[in-house]
């Protein structure tokens, strides 16, 4: 019965017909020959073999299977075709659009299949935050009037210079890497909202470039650029282009070029802003010239250039060892793994050779961890950047959606496996349950594996033990000692004056003199007197002593008001500066000063009382003030162990340990990490409640700036994956268990 089924199946007429519109191109890939077939509709590019062009070029004159079958193998004798397996071949190329059918009911099928295209489409940009699509429009016409005008940059002259020109710009910053190093901006500077935005725009700008370097490229050398559409690459608008035509093209290394053009274009952006920078002067031109170095710097290292992921670099590295399908290749080994565990056999239809498969795997493996590794990264960033607007929830929401999309197509395939018509009832019960168990527990040992080592906080450099020299009579600076200087406890410091004490207090010493004397003209008037007048002079006199006595106390005042314009050192240590204030311009007062009070601009300012005008300490013993939230203060213990990132010490990193654990709630944050967004501006309003956390520095020969800011990464007690969900659960829906 089968064998008469499969022989009226065999002598059944074709009803497919190639399609006339179709171009074919030979290119050869690790010796053998291959056929780069082009769809005009599509824009789409097909590579077949040459036995899976010749079945293809006997679809519109063969009388059935059986026709095409005995043409098979009298043409590639020795090699033998099967019914079925030509059945399958011929359903992919009815699939993909490449034949038509001639059968009833065609445009039903065509119309559903357009529609399931599209939807696996839309559900591919959705589940794809790296890079979502949009189509374009067909920029020939302008790529025709655009390459007469920059051909000269393809000729060898020209790349010769360029790449001569980019090792420049590269060694430039390697040989002078401190003063770049020192030239570069604070990092709250650099990822401020307006840098950002900046960056933003740098990043769209570089990127039409970037295109375009591919589309003219590809004009070059014979091909063809007929889409160029809007992409959103990190939810930055920028362009991207359709050069598939690559394909056609025979020669693996001018695919290669047109592959490198857009990270070429990048690398000459990035090397002309380098020295752009290099020499200008700080402020918009500076910037822009910056956020071009770092844009196309980054981006050609971790996407373009990079051949772990589906973008220039992986193009590059397929044609380099000549294996188009690296990736489809690499799926494939990982499908055959899991259906040999399933107990499916499968044929091997891999390109590779047996000795060379392991480094496809190894591909496989670092391709696919890396781009879960940037997709989390990128997800990190959007729910930090979320926090200061307590959106967190819903970075979290788009977080699942994301990860879940992108785990639909691994679910599916192993569905898909379960399902295999050739795995027995019982056989698909056993493995299931199998599989099941194994990856139940795969999760479940992921899930303890130690993770969120570190609570990260913002963190801010204080002098360790030093006493604040304070203002208790406000007067105008008059002199003051320099920061840094060394004084011994008394010492005077600074100096202040004050017009009107200095008045009242001449005045009230001239009541007290005149006061003085009337007293002594009493006594005497009292003493002649004495027997004649008792109650007269006398009765003046005790008025007039409680009056000397008054006006001497106002004077004792005043004089010890005067003596305190005289500030003084309570120790012995080195002068140290206080926070710096920061210059506030209202419409009611301008501000007598700013910075600290012994800054050379502020000599003849007014200061009021209360205001620190500095410390007196040793100026090598620092310590740092961390704020840490209270989702994670209960995770920080006196001696454990920190380092700290400041900034205005880029990349060097300070060491030290756990000093003291505040256990009331921080009233009054450091000015400094407001100053810097590290902490929110409506700090008095804001719900979170943060804690103070004194970290001891180790000695280091180069301290840190005081009252400089930065990064603190405290070692703590790790947690496991589970126990991060579970309290990120709690924190986001204010659960309290």
């Amino acid at each position: 019965m089968i064998n008469s089924i499969s022989s009226a199946v065999a002598d059944q007429t074709l009803q497919l017909h190639r399609r006339r519109d179709l171009h074919a191109e030979p290119v050869h890939f690790r010796g053998a020959r291959y056929w780069s077939i082009k769809d005009p509709l599509s824009l789409r590019i097909y590579q077949l073999c040459d036995e899976e062009l010749f079945i293809l070029e006997q679809v519109d004159d063969a009388s059935g299977y059986e026709d095409i079958k005995r043409r098979f193998e009298s043409r590639f004798e020795p090699r033998k075709l099967d019914v079925q397996e030509l059945q399958a071949f011929l359903g992919a190329l009815h699939r993909e659009g490449l034949v038509t059918s001639n059968a009833p009911g065609q445009a039903e099928q065509l119309l559903d299949r357009h529609k399931r295209a599209q939807r696996r489409e839309k559900l591919q940009s959705l589940t794809n935050i790296l890079a979502i699509r949009f189509r374009g429009i067909n920029p020939e016409p302008v790529l025709q009037s655009l390459y007469p005008q920059v051909r000269w940059m393809f000729s060898r002259p020209a790349i010769l210079t360029s790449l001569l020109f980019i090792l420049a710009a590269f060694f430039s910053p390697v040989i002078y890497a401190k003063t770049f190093v020192e030239r570069l901006p604070l990092l709250h500077t650099f990822l401020s909202f307006e840098n950002v935005l900046l960056m933003a725009i740098v990043l769209a700008v570089c990127k039409i470039l970037h295109e375009l370097g591919h589309a003219l490229a590809c004009k070059h050398f014979g091909g063809q650029c007929h889409e160029l559409g809007v992409m959103l690459l990190v939810f930055t608008p920028c362009l991207y282009c359709n050069v598939s035509d690559a394909w056609m093209i025979r020669s693996k290394w001018k695919r290669i070029a047109i592959s490198a053009a857009g990270i070429y274009v990048e690398l000459l952006l990035a090397s002309a802003c380098t020295f752009l920078w290099w020499f200008s002067q700080p402020g918009v031109f500076n910037s822009i010239c910056l956020n071009v170095m770092f844009v196309c710097s980054v981006s050609t290292i971790l996407f373009n250039g990079n051949p772990l992921l589906r973008y220039d670099g992986y193009f590059i590295l397929a044609d380099f060892v000549e294996l188009p399908n690296l990736r489809q290749q690499s799926q494939l080994f990982f499908r055959h793994v899991a259906s040999r565990c399933l107990g499916i056999e499968t044929r091997e239809t891999w390109t590779v050779q047996r000795r060379h498969r392991i480094w496809l795997v190894l591909y496989g493996i670092a391709s696919g961890v890396y781009r879960w590794i940037l997709v989390v990264g990128i997800l990190l960033v959007i729910y930090r950047a979320s926090e200061p607007y307590h959106l967190e929830g819903l970075a979290l929401v788009f977080a699942t959606f994301v990860v879940g999309g992108m785990l639909v197509t691994p679910i599916w395939g192993v569905i898909a496996l379960l399902r295999e018509p050739k795995l027995g009832s019982r056989g698909r019960l056993w493995r299931t349950t199998a599989l099941t168990i194994l990856l139940g527990s795969g999760v479940f040992l992921l899930g303890l594996l130690p993770v969120s080592r570190h609570v990260t906080a913002p963190v801010v450099i204080e002098p360790a033990e030093a006493a604040r020299v304070h203002v208790t009579v406000p007067g105008t600076l008059k002199r003051f000692t320099a920061i840094g200087e060394k004084v011994s406890q008394g010492d005077v410091i600074a100096e202040l004056v004050d017009s009107e004490l200095e008045r009242q207090l001449a005045q009230v010493r001239g009541e007290r003199d005149v006061q003085k004397l009337y007293v002594e003209q009493l006594r005497k008037m009292s003493v002649l007197e004495r027997g004649v007048a008792r109650d007269g002079a006398g009765s003046q006199l005790v008025t007039a002593q409680e009056t000397l006595a008054a006006t001497q106390r106002r004077l004792d005042q005043m004089v010890t008001d005067h003596l305190r314009l005289k500030l003084v050192a309570p120790r012995t240590g080195t002068v140290l500066p206080n926070r710096s204030r920061q210059p506030i311009k209202t419409s009611e007062q301008l501000a007598t000063w700013f910075g600290t009070p012994l800054d050379d601009r502020n000599l003849g300012c007014h200061l009021d009382t209360d205001v620190v005008v500095c410390l007196v300490g040793d100026a090598t013993r620092l310590k740092g003030v961390a704020v840490v939230g209270q989702t994670d203060i209960e995770r920080v213990a006196i001696g454990q162990p920190v380092q700290i990132l400041v900034d205005e010490l880029h990349t060097k990193t300070l060491t030290g340990t756990v000093d003291e654990v505040a256990r009331l709630e921080l009233a009054e944050p450091p000015p400094e990490l407001i100053a810097k967004g590290l902490l929110p501006t409506n700090f008095a309003s804001s719900s979170d409640t943060f804690y103070a956390v004194s970290v001891r520095l180790d000695s280091d020969e180069d301290s840190p700036l005081l009252w400089s800011s930065g990064q603190a990464k405290i070692a703590v007690q790790p947690l496991t994956f589970f126990q991060v969900i579970y309290k990120q659960v709690c924190n986001t829906f204010r659960i309290d268990l």
